[in-house]
């Protein structure tokens, strides 16, 4: 069996959807071995890319397996599983290291009035700021009407997540707002929209 096995190049955070070069080492190992890859514990067998070395001394080989794998928010807190298989032996030699995936808060817009807006009146809508790791948001979340960016103003008054529209004017106003929120893994997505149509 192989005397170590070490996985390597993950350090302490990984991007989430940046790809990353991983390193099985595998020292004093006779005969020679194969080495996978699996993402958590059901995830499929991968090859890396591997290169070996023979020890003159005591005729045993050193296995080195590079591997490049990217990991999504869902893939946070799993774990990559470097695995050592000899040939005639059931028993795999592995080494594993936990994943923690750094990516950007998710949000959702909502607002609170029951009533359909009117022209002239006011209206309040919330970003809800959930997941993201590292947890928390950088203040204030970013605002858009459509691709417009919205900057505050008479108009637009923006506090933390909260946007306030006042004397909503059909004109101007009518468009899909969306909000997305920063942390330090980058700004997330505007993907999620209210639909606002004065009447």
């Amino acid at each position: 069996h192989p005397e170590g096995v070490s996985v390597t190049g993950l350090g302490q955070r990984v991007k989430e959807n940046t790809e990353v070069e991983v390193t099985c080492d595998v020292s004093r190992v006779k005969p020679a071995a194969d080495i996978y890859w699996r993402k958590g514990p059901d995830g499929p067998l991968q090859t890396g890319t591997t290169s070996s070395g023979l020890n003159q001394h005591n005729k045993t080989f050193h296995l080195q397996s590079i591997y490049k794998v990217s990991f999504s928010r869902s893939d946070h807190n799993t774990t990559l599983y470097c695995l050592v298989t000899q040939p005639g032996d059931k028993t795999d030699v592995i080494a594993s290291h936990t994943v923690n995936v750094e990516y950007p808060p998710s949000t959702a817009v909502t607002h609170t009035s029951l009533r359909k807006p009117i022209e002239g009146s006011s209206l309040t809508l919330t970003c809800d700021v959930t997941d993201g790791n590292p947890g928390g948001y950088i203040k204030p979340v970013t605002w858009r009407n459509g691709d417009v960016k919205l900057s505050p103003s008479d108009h637009y008054q923006l506090s933390d997540n909260v946007l306030t529209i006042s004397s909503l004017n059909h004109t101007l106003d009518d468009g899909d707002y969306s909000c997305a929120a920063r942390n330090d893994a980058g700004i997330g997505d505007f993907s999620a929209q209210f639909q606002l149509q004065i009447n």
